[in-house]
């Protein structure tokens, strides 16, 4: 159950990471070219993406493993393969994390080469909203 808190958690990190990537715009880093700019924002989503996927499927799998199981067993599968699953599940998991964040680094690393800094701050815009920022 740990580790479907831990997937629970790095789903949302993911999840975040990849709304952050695809808000960003060429034009707000005028000085990369923008076929760089694609590369970068390819590589960040790609990252992002398999690590969101993989985590919201290992907790679906992690929280639905008890009815899964049941039914299994119920269905005349042999508990053996049944209980593969679980460990298999956690394998895949952990390598698409580990591919995911090792991608994320490289995604990092080719940002710094592009000179592309921390995204520009942009105007909250609230439409019908009179209220002051």
């Amino acid at each position: 159950m740990l580790f479907v808190v831990v997937a629970a958690i790095l789903l949302v990190f993911y999840t975040v990471r990849k709304l952050g990537a695809q808000r960003q715009r060429a034009e707000d880093y005028p000085h990369v070219k923008p076929q760089d700019f694609a590369r970068w924002q390819r590589k960040e989503l790609f990252s992002a993406r398999l690590g969101s996927w993989a985590c919201f499927l290992y907790v679906f799998v992690g929280l639905g493993g008890e009815p899964l199981y049941d039914y299994m067993l119920r269905e005349g599968m042999s508990v053996t393969g049944i209980r593969a699953i679980g460990p298999i599940a956690f394998a895949l998991w952990g390598v698409c994390v580990g591919a995911a964040f090792l991608t994320g680094v490289s995604a990092g690393v080719f940002r710094k080469e592009l000179g592309m800094g921390p995204p520009p701050k942009r105007e909250k815009v609230f439409p019908g909203s009179n209220l002051p920022d």
